[in-house]
């Protein structure tokens, strides 16, 4: 299977990475934003390493056509301290990246968008039952609202 994987550079996208190459059988493409590989270092040469900013709607359309994806996992985003200090560039890549991988995804026939969301979306009062797809989401941070969004 051909899967590309957005913030695959970072700490839960590296991880799917292992995951993958280790399944074996995928031709995986990571798209990243941060140049840094460290966490791919030992794996590079099974992979295609691209690397664009998710926000940017050229970017990753034209990865999405060069790898030709049967699924992607979209995992890039700029985490909740750095997103709440510069929404400016939460809004760039969280809400805006999505929008581009869910659309560069409907335009060229992806079928599969696999998305990562955060515990954040639901805010401080979640409950004593647990979470399920009833529990009221009320995020307090902009990187929960970009998530919701998402």
């Amino acid at each position: 299977m051909r899967v590309l994987i957005t913030g695959g550079t970072g700490f839960i996208g590296a991880e799917v990475v292992r995951q993958l190459v280790a399944e074996g059988g995928h031709e995986i493409t990571v798209f990243h934003v941060s140049g840094a590989q460290q966490r791919l270092a030992d794996i590079a040469d099974r992979l295609t390493l691209v690397r664009g900013d998710i926000g940017n709607f050229s970017h990753i359309l034209d990865a999405v056509k060069r790898s030709r994806p049967d699924a992607i996992f979209h995992l890039g985003a700029i985490l909740s301290t750095a997103s709440d200090l510069d929404p400016s560039a939460a809004m760039h890549a969280n809400v805006n990246g999505t929008f581009n991988v869910l659309e560069a995804a409907r335009i060229l026939e992806v079928p599969q968008v696999l998305f990562a969301s955060s515990i954040g979306t639901y805010g401080l009062d979640m409950g004593g039952e647990g979470i399920d797809d009833l529990t009221l989401q009320r995020p307090l941070s902009f990187y929960g609202t970009a998530k919701l969004f998402g």
